[in-house]
């Protein structure tokens, strides 16, 4: 295996839902896409208590929250882990990072790159950071560094390689694919995509465009193939004759706040902002005032031009129209009241018996998160009527293989999955790799 050939090599996200890492290199240039985490009690722990370390980068590499990349991190930090990596800006590699979209199991780690080091994502994405930033959302960024924006479908190149993004729809503004080209290889990487979305065009032109490149790889997520086995959706239905549309979340939304007296709750994640601006219009539908929290608001002002926004605030709120907690209770069946988990114990201050709590795809996502048990009894406690109301991100498992056979690849590599051997396509050889292993592609074969 010589440095004249294109060498794979995945870190994270095999068989986990998110956490992909990916490396793809052809000489003296390297690529990598994400630099995610998926969900570890470790992980919980360290990032809530990252302001107390004093050096957040070696302690990460130490308990191997950190891919053992050479040429990613500072000398400083590595020196301290006792690594014996190569530090970046030596000078061996032309890299840069490339970042699919801003969930956290594709962005979370990235502010532990060495500043010398690009890392891109697209306009809209960079837009959402710096909004996220701004209310104390972002990313533990302990190299001080910035982050640099690429354009859809225009070629980035990275000396041997280039990566040209497409956009893909998916449950946060921004998302992409990245088609990697190098001297022997076209590979595509999906990253996270949909069908059932409201923009299905944009998946179908990342298919058709990896498809007229004649793609040799596909790297593809999995995310709902878990679903097909395990019989688990925690209620989003992303596979199958129960399949929700995201245009059909405002409407049920909007007739469950119809149906009740009482007070309308919705818990939503608010990155996702074509649904927050969707559930806004379903309260108005439904003849309710949407209150949104603060940082929700000043997002959805940011990202969309919205004006006229009503916000939670016990005092008055610049740009916002302040509502009170007085203001619901003298009326609450004309409130649809935003509130996240965190917040939650707020309605202990509310009237909300024979109300409805709209749940969104906010946190916590299902009852694999123990907070998911506490919310539910809470609810129960104070007259709240459950209803789980959203759209999984996510491409049901037949249009994974639809979008797959489109491209058409001669290899597919299924990953971001719990069973990524579940996946079959009409044509193409399916590879399952291994942490560990360098995967070199030679002679239209990788091995």
């Amino acid at each position: 295996m010589g440095e004249s050939n294109t060498r794979i090599r995945f870190w994270s996200g095999l068989r986990t839902i998110g956490g992909t890492i990916v490396t793809v290199e052809h000489g003296q240039s390297r690529i990598v896409f994400d630099f995610g985490r998926c969900f570890s009690p470790a992980g919980n722990m360290m990032e809530r208590g990252i302001a107390e370390l004093t050096d957040p980068v070696a302690d990460f590499l130490r308990l191997g929250l950190l891919p053992p990349l050479d040429g990613l991190y500072g000398e400083k930090p590595l020196l301290a882990a006792g690594s014996g990596l190569r530090p970046a800006g030596d000078g061996h590699l032309r890299q840069a990072v490339f970042i699919s979209h801003l969930h956290l199991d594709h962005m979370a780690l990235m502010g532990m790159i060495d500043p010398s080091v690009p890392v891109l994502m697209s306009e809209e994405s960079l837009r959402l950071y710096e909004a996220l930033e701004a209310i104390g959302e972002g990313v533990p960024n302990v190299s001080g560094r910035t982050f640099s924006s690429f354009a859809y479908d225009q070629p980035v190149v990275c000396g041997e390689i280039g990566v040209t993004p497409l956009r893909v729809d998916h449950d946060v503004s921004g998302a992409c694919a990245f088609l990697v080209e190098t001297p022997d290889v076209r590979l595509l990487y999906t990253g996270d995509f949909r069908l059932h979305g409201n923009h299905p065009e944009w998946t179908l032109g990342m298919a058709e465009a990896a498809k007229r490149r004649q793609v040799d790889v596909l790297i593809i997520e999995g995310t709902t193939l878990a679903l097909t086995q395990d019989g688990e959706d925690d209620g989003d239905s992303s596979g199958g004759a129960g399949l929700v549309t995201e245009a059909s979340v405002a409407e049920r939304a909007a007739a469950a706040m119809r149906e009740m007296s009482g007070l309308a709750v919705i818990n939503m994640y608010h990155r996702h902002i074509e649904r927050v601006e969707a559930l806004c219009e379903a309260a108005i539908a439904a003849g309710r005032k949407p209150v949104l929290e603060p940082d929700t608001a000043f997002l959805l002002r940011l990202l969309t031009g919205r004006e006229g926004i009503t916000v939670l605030s016990e005092s008055p709120a610049e740009g916002f129209v302040p509502v009170s907690l007085a203001d619901i209770n003298a009326a609450p069946e004309r409130f649809a009241l935003q509130n996240s988990f965190a917040r939650s114990l707020e309605l202990l201050r509310l009237r909300t018996e024979g109300g409805v709590y709209i749940h969104s795809n906010g946190a916590p996502l299902g009852a694999y998160d123990p907070d998911y048990a506490a919310l539910r009894d809470l609810l129960r406690r104070i007259g709240l009527n459950y209803r789980y109301i959203g759209a999984s991100g996510h491409a049901a498992p037949e249009h994974l293989r639809l979008i797959g056979d489109q491209i058409g690849a001669d290899w597919f590599i299924p990953l971001h999955s719990l069973h990524p051997e579940q996946m079959e396509l009409s044509s193409g050889i399916r590879l399952l790799p291994e942490y560990g292993k360098t995967y070199c592609f030679e002679n239209g074969k990788l091995v």
